[in-house]
């Protein structure tokens, strides 16, 4: 039984090597619906490279993500960026795994300051996966790149590409990581209310649908909703900020899977 439960669990698993999702990270990111494109945080090292050009401070993120609440689909990942007077460097590694299937994702960043509006980044990765059964162990090396605009004091907008090298994953049948284009939008409503749209397209799945809304109550506590379409997920969570450190929370639901959990924890060095 356990043998077959780690059989099913290793295909589930494997579906992420073909999606962005797995990229994804950080429990604010998670309760918007995963439209992050836009957002300015340390997990933007995930979410959009281009975008961790905007961060103030240097921070370092610690995150856990439970899938669908089952012990054998586990996430943790870190992240690390260090601000310049311009320039943002960044490094992290989400890891997942158990006795049928590991997968790693280690990566640099750099990202960059253009203009008073204009923030870009790019960032290397080295993907790592062992499936026995159909791969053995392999590494591969992939790319990303990413900008953020402010259009307008209220509007933001960014775009990414993950893998834009297209590597391939084994030579059998030219088999490849996707690639995934997100493109969205941000809109500040008021001074405590933003929402969020977004639009990603992986070339191996239909075009995704994503949004959230983001309210923050004073200026330490937030709370945020979002849904995700193909499929269908329903995501919430909250947030709170004290001193130097941000913690958040946050959980989805797909009807067919399950609840899924995540958490996150910041620690800002330079702030007070």
């Amino acid at each position: 039984m356990n043998f077959l439960i780690s059989l099913i669990l290793t295909l589930c698993s494997i579906y992420p090597i073909y999606s962005q999702s797995i990229s994804n990270f950080g429990s604010r990111s998670n309760a918007l619906g995963n439209a992050s494109v836009t957002l300015d945080d340390v997990w933007s090292f995930y979410n959009n490279p281009g975008s961790i050009a905007k961060i103030k401070s240097t921070t370092f993120g610690l995150a856990y993500q439970n899938k669908y609440n089952l012990k054998e689909t586990q996430y943790q990942a870190f992240v690390l960026a260090i601000r310049l007077k311009k320039n943002v460097f960044s490094g992290g590694g989400i890891y997942y795994g158990n006795d049928a299937f590991k997968y790693y994702k280690i990566g640099f960043g750099y990202g960059l300051k253009l203009t008073d509006k204009l923030y870009a980044g790019v960032q290397l990765n080295t993907i790592g996966i062992r499936l026995p059964s159909y791969y053995g162990s392999t590494s591969k090396l992939t790319a990303e790149i990413g900008l953020l605009a402010e259009l307008t004091e209220k509007i933001l907008l960014g775009c990414s590409i993950y893998n834009i090298t297209n590597s391939k994953l084994a030579n059998y049948q030219n088999e490849r990581l996707s690639t995934v284009m997100k493109i969205g939008l941000s809109y500040s409503i008021s001074t405590h209310i933003n929402y969020l749209i977004e639009i990603e397209k992986d070339i191996y799945n239909p075009i995704r649908i994503k949004s959230g809304i983001e309210y923050q109550i004073k200026n330490k506590f937030f709370l945020r909703t979002g849904v995700t379409s193909k499929p269908i997920s329903i995501n919430f969570g909250f947030g709170y900020k004290l001193k130097q450190f941000q913690m958040d929370l946050g959980s989805s639901f797909q009807q067919r899977i399950g609840w899924s959990t995540n958490f996150s924890l910041n620690y800002l060095f330079n702030q007070k």
